[in-house]
Formats: structure tokens, sequence, C-alpha cells
């Protein structure tokens, strides 16, 4: 698999297993801010390669809401992603792929978006 403008090994088989638990709180009291919408979300790559580590994500967050205005506030953990606090050395044994050195790492995220 080619990616990043370099190769790297990926399993050709997976199974992703994956819960997620969310509940919508509406606040009519507030008159600024119209609800929050709490989650934790888990997921794992559980590759058939034996030689290959596991992938697994775990994010908690709230998406908060005004209008047409939401705003996402989450925190991720994963041990094989590499958009999660990865510092990846290519040519190396980094998260991509074979999730070679199975270190977890953590990234916050804020995604602010008006819809209309």
């Amino acid at each position: 698999m080619g990616a990043f403008d370099f190769a790297w090994p990926v399993a050709a088989k997976a199974c992703i297993p994956t819960v997620s638990l969310s509940d919508k709180v509406e606040t009519p009291h507030i008159p600024w801010f119209d609800s929050v919408l709490p989650y934790v979300e888990y997921s794992s790559i559980v590759k058939d390669e034996d030689a290959f580590n596991n992938s697994d994500m775990f994010v908690v967050g709230a998406a908060w809401a005004r209008g047409g205005w939401n705003i996402y506030s989450d925190l991720a953990y994963s041990n094989g992603n590499d958009f999660v606090g990865n510092e990846a050395v290519h040519g190396g044994v980094d998260n991509f792929g074979v999730n070679g050195n199975d270190e977890w790492n953590y990234r916050f995220n804020l995604n602010l978006g008006y819809y209309f």
C-alpha cells in the first residue's frame, strides 16, 4: 500500500468491532445554548496477520449546539492511527498499517462548524 509518498505493509484482512454510546441533552432553560451530545466510542481493527498488532481507538467527547452552530470537542486515544499523536519516521516502525510500535497516543480535537 502506498500513502504519504512511501510504501507500507498493511493487513489484507481484518475484523472491525465497534461500539458507540451517546445521549442528546436538550437545554431549554439556557437561552444561549440548545443542546449537548456527549459520546464515548471504541473501535478496533483486529488484523488476520499474526505479525501485525491490532489498532484500537477510544474517543470521549461532546457536541455542543446553538442554532446552526456546532462545536465538537473530543479526546482520542489510539495505538495504530497515524493521525492521533503519532510521530512517524518514514522507513522505521511506526503506527501506520502494521502498528509496529503498538504505543498509545492521544490527540485533543476541536471542530467548529455552522450548518445551514
